[in-house]
């Protein structure tokens, strides 16, 4: 059993420059690989809520409308859409 993970942690600055999309009132989606654990505390690390994740198997089964509405409604103002493999 593997008892160590490797983390690659956000940049330094990243938590800022996310703070000032915010204050922009810019809409961050955050698009990965890594599984939905791993994301949701990545995001946690530099302060963004998460409200809604969509998984890669979600996403491919989802038409561009149904995919476009998601990233709308489910993925609003200052909150994470990730995609991550299973």
């Amino acid at each position: 059993m593997l008892d160590q993970a490797i983390l690659d942690p956000p940049k330094d600055t990243a938590t800022e420059a996310l703070q000032r999309l915010h204050n922009l009132n810019v809409d961050v989606k955050v698009l990965t690989g890594d599984n939905e654990l791993v994301a949701a505390y990545i995001c946690k690390q530099v302060g963004m809520p998460v409200e809604h994740i969509l998984l890669g198997s979600q996403i491919e089964t989802m038409s561009e409308a149904d995919l476009a509405d998601a990233m709308i409604w489910k993925c609003h103002a200052s909150t994470f859409g990730v995609s991550a493999t299973e």
